[in-house]
């Protein structure tokens, strides 16, 4: 795999669990640049 891909899982992975972490149990507030982010994640997830 590729050593770039892990380190942008990792940071994806650490930034989502501070976002978990830092959010009420009620809805978790999604930071303004989520929308660029969000679709990014599962296609490459299901592709590699």
């Amino acid at each position: 795999m590729d050593p770039r891909l892990l380190e942008y899982y990792n940071r994806e992975l650490s930034y989502l669990r501070r976002l978990v972490l830092s959010s009420p149990p009620s809805i978790p507030k999604l930071p303004p640049d989520w929308g660029c982010r969000e679709p990014i994640l599962p296609t490459r997830m299901w592709n590699a």
